[in-house]
């Protein structure tokens, strides 16, 4: 899964990582050897901490996030309500 370091649930989360700016590049370096590998790369969409944890453990690399699935699962409109800070815990 791309990321740097692993919560005690199992998810990945550059965001947390000590190693900040290089965590993300090392993240960034790993989604990109992703998309370049021959295989088809499937990344399903999660809307919340624990649909991600629920991507990760069904075996998938990786996970994608939109903006307007977070904001509809929390029931607030989709106009940047929501701050980076609520997303990531």
């Amino acid at each position: 899964m791309v990321g740097v370091r692993t919560h005690e649930l199992g998810s990945l989360c550059p965001a947390h990582s000590a190693a900040g700016a290089q965590g993300m590049a090392s993240s960034s370096k790993r989604l990109r050897e992703l998309i370049a590998a021959p295989e088809i790369l499937v990344l399903p969409g999660a809307w919340d901490g624990l649909s991600a944890i629920q991507i990760e453990q069904a075996g998938f690399q990786g996970v994608y996030v939109t903006g307007g699935g977070i904001a509809r699962s929390t029931g607030v409109p989709d106009i940047g309500l929501i701050t980076l800070n609520e997303q990531v815990v």
